[in-house]
């Protein structure tokens, strides 16, 4: 196998083998980039979109507070900034689900922000079991 191919495989392995993780990146006009599976999946069961490279992903949010939500996040990143947040996903068919959101600015050799990536872990679970142990005590 060719050190190109090499290469791919790798980087196909860290976007695709987090089972539990949806992750894409996007530029400065909120396009695809890259994304993986998970990220493809989860789009298209909270918002019945189907995405591709070079696609707006604003346009693909169908609740506007959650696309105003996600244009603030992503303007965050793309100011440079990293960070974490929780927040929950109201569209009908995600009711109640708990996301953990984490936001990166992608940069250039020469240090200027070109884009953005996200890391999206749903917590549900672990944030229903952490308040049935809160209330058990």
């Amino acid at each position: 196998m060719s050190s190109r191919l090499q290469a791919q495989a790798v980087l196909r392995a860290i976007l695709e083998n987090p089972q539990d993780v949806a992750i894409f990146a996007l530029d400065r006009s909120y396009r695809y980039l890259a994304f993986n599976e998970n990220h493809a999946r989860m789009v298209e069961h909270i918002w019945g979109a189907d995405v591709l490279v070079g696609d707006d992903m604003l346009s693909c949010i169908g609740r506007a507070d959650e696309r105003e939500q996600a244009r603030r996040n992503f303007d965050r990143a793309l100011a440079g900034e990293c960070f974490t947040s929780i927040e929950e996903r109201g569209a009908e068919r995600m009711r109640g689900r708990t996301y953990e959101n984490v936001y990166s600015p992608i940069r250039d050799d020469e240090g200027n922000v070109i884009g953005l990536t996200s890391h999206l872990t749903d917590i549900t679970e672990r944030r229903l079991l952490e308040q049935r142990v809160r209330q058990s005590q």
